[in-house]
């Protein structure tokens, strides 16, 4: 597809289910019509989009994110002192904000064999969804990962690695004891505020986890304090998954990891994933929605809302396994 666009005003585009249709071209063209409006208060425009194939021409796109109005913001997002906007369409140089993503991975003895397992399978076989995420919403997407048995340790990172370049090696679950609360810290240590900085988009940290920390209830109080009294890990979408039985890991611990607004606005708790292809289907769905729901949310550290991050909570609910293996796999093996 061939298109112009001034970064600062992402389109998202709308096909007539209603349904959004990704844009992975870094370049937009929006060609005036006589159908075509502009309204300067939202900032919408209705049209169509040409591409080498021929026109898209059941689209509306939306430019979703006003004007800023301060030179501080206009230096910090993605609008081009440049920008044009005339017949040839709307032109201007593209900065992109980052997204900064972490996976915290137990690797506890009891998260062995088809456990792990399903966790390598799952994320290697997400990471070129999450590449579409970064291609369709422009945002840089820097993903570390951290694991935790014995010892919380980076498993890449600390240093983030763009999503393009990131590869996941398949994790041995061989710990002798859970240390989720040092995983926290490590976390904690990523989210400062001069790490990550004022005008990217809000992080996501997804948590895996079949057990109980093993580090004393009061590291594990205060590793969650600290996150929670972070700027960025406020905003951060962080959601937790339970692997296998509930009884047999902590959700109580577990669900306190979960972003204060999503536990407590919209009412999400640690997703259960007692057998394969529910975990494999929770990384997925969670891991692409998250980031999408980030990257398209447009929210900085100025962003008053309680909500920084909308996300559909239903939309993270899965349905039993379904059939077919999962590179060997038996999505219907209860753990």
């Amino acid at each position: 597809m061939s298109c112009h666009a001034a970064p600062a005003f992402p389109f998202v585009a709308y096909a007539s289910t209603g349904s959004p249709v990704p844009v992975r071209s870094p370049r937009f063209n929006v060609q005036p019509t006589t159908s075509e409006t502009w309204d300067t208060n939202s900032r919408s425009m209705s049209g169509w989009c040409s591409s080498e194939g021929g026109p898209f021409t059941d689209l509306s796109l939306r430019l979703t994110e006003a004007v800023p109005t301060t030179r501080e913001n206009q230096m910090n997002t993605t609008i081009s002192e440049s920008l044009k906007i005339d017949a040839d369409g709307i032109t201007g140089q593209t900065v992109r904000r980052s997204l900064h993503f972490f996976w915290l991975v137990d690797v506890s003895l009891s998260m062995k064999e088809q456990r792990i397992q399903a966790v390598n399978y799952a994320i290697k076989n997400v990471l070129p969804e999450i590449r579409q995420v970064e291609d369709g919403e422009r945002v840089n997407i820097l993903m570390r990962a951290i694991t935790f048995g014995e010892k919380a340790n980076w498993c890449v990172g600390p240093a983030p690695k763009p999503v393009r370049d990131f590869q996941w090696s398949d994790l041995v679950a061989t710990g002798s004891s859970t240390s989720t609360a040092q995983a926290i810290e490590l976390l904690c240590e990523e989210l400062a505020l001069e790490k990550i900085g004022r005008r990217n988009v809000p992080p996501v940290a997804i948590l895996l986890s079949d057990g109980y920390c093993t580090d004393p209830e009061s590291r594990y109080d205060n590793a969650i304090a600290a996150l929670d009294k972070l700027p960025w890990g406020t905003k951060a979408v962080r959601i937790s998954i339970g692997v296998g039985p509930d009884r047999d890991y902590n959700k109580a611990q577990l669900d306190r990891f979960i972003s204060p607004y999503l536990r407590q606005e919209a009412g999400l708790e640690t997703l259960p994933a007692p057998d394969v292809g529910r975990l494999v289907q929770h990384i997925r769905v969670v891991s692409t929605l998250a980031a999408f729901a980030s990257a398209a949310s447009k929210s900085d550290l100025n962003d008053p809302r309680a909500m920084p991050v909308q996300i559909d909570v239903d939309a993270l609910k899965v349905p039993e396994p379904g059939a077919g293996p999962l590179g060997g796999l038996d999505p219907n093996e209860v753990f």
